[in-house]
């Protein structure tokens, strides 16, 4: 049998049964680029699966089994028993069993699971001696290249507002038919926000100087739930531009701690949930340039490229009527 121990770590329906399906890999994993295996490599497997299992999951209490198939347990046992050279040291046991890649269904539409990836993961085969008495055995065989492990999550967004409509298209923006934009690191997904109009404040007195400047960013109701599509659990904000390139991370009002908010919840009245952010020296920044309209922030949960979460935040936009994010300026100005 494989177990597996979730690390009570998950996005989704935990209720809803998925079907896990191992196989044998055909090839060792190997880096692909820079000392890293990426959500984009792949390496082949064996067709005919050595084990099945649908079922749900509860991520705290329990453990995932996968019965391999009888003939590969009996294959296995048979070259232990005979002292098979594929047995003799760790090389050429890898040569013979190149790992095990889990798969679920395309239709499934549960939970993503993280699992542990130390000993609490483990092969376990079981058998048993008759002489002098029946006694029953088993071997443990545990993960032996943890630096190879990796996830690859496969994203489908036919039938969304994040379906590309031309090849090579990757910037999204909100319409009246979808008056909200998103963040999901862990699939990729980066919220920009820039400030187009804000030069015009200069047109509203003689001279101005700029007290206050918050970013409100406003979830949409019914786009997340505590227990099964939590929110981020905080953004922190990166520089950007019309490059999108992620540039510095923004710190707060003392330049030393990161720019970052958690989200309010608001229970009661479920109208204003935010995640807010004081960004006065960014927006005074911006004001010194005669041109910012494409100036921007990214709001991330996590660095793109190192991501383990999939939480994600449905941010209303200035099209949104109930949940419109804001800019808050609070401004000194003069008409002399």
């Amino acid at each position: 049998v494989l177990v597996l121990k979730p690390n009570n770590s998950w996005y989704g329906d935990t209720s809803k049964p998925i079907a896990f399906t191992a196989y044998e890999m055909a090839e060792q994993t190997d880096y692909t680029y820079s000392s890293r295996i990426w959500n984009t490599s792949s390496f082949g497997w064996l067709p005919t699966a050595l084990s099945t299992v649908s079922r749900s999951l509860s991520p705290a209490r329990d453990s995932l089994e996968l019965k391999i198939r009888n003939d590969k347990g009996s294959e296995m046992f048979r070259k232990i028993r005979d002292k098979d050279a594929a047995f003799q040291d760790v090389d050429s046991w890898l040569s013979y069993f190149k790992g095990i890649t889990i798969k679920t269904n395309a239709g499934d539409n549960g939970a993503v699971y993280a699992f542990k990836t130390d000993s609490a993961t483990v092969m376990r085969m079981h058998y048993h001696s008759t002489w002098p008495y029946f006694e029953k055995h088993t071997i443990d065989f545990y993960l032996t290249r943890n630096e190879y492990q990796f996830n690859q999550i496969l994203i489908n967004r036919t039938g969304t507002p994040l379906e590309k409509k031309t090849d090579g298209q990757e910037e999204y923006f909100p319409d009246e038919t979808h008056p909200f934009a998103f963040s999901q690191t862990g699939t990729g997904i980066m919220l920009k926000v820039k400030f187009p109009s804000l030069q015009d404040i200069k047109t509203l007195g003689k001279t101005i100087k700029l007290l206050q400047a918050v970013l409100v960013l406003k979830p949409v109701e019914g786009s997340f739930e505590q227990y099964t599509f939590p929110l981020c659990s905080s953004l922190f904000m990166a520089q950007t531009n019309a490059t999108n390139i992620i540039g510095d991370q923004m710190t707060d009002v003392t330049g030393q701690n990161p720019l970052s908010a958690v989200p309010y919840i608001d229970d009661a009245y479920r109208l204003n949930t935010n995640y807010s952010f004081d960004i006065t020296h960014y927006i005074s920044y911006l004001l010194t340039l005669n041109n910012s309209a494409e100036m921007g922030m990214f709001a991330l949960e996590e660095n793109p490229g190192s991501a383990t979460r999939l939480n994600r935040a449905v941010i209303g936009n200035r099209l949104n009527q109930q949940y419109t994010s804001q800019l808050k300026l609070t401004l000194l100005t003069t008409t002399e």
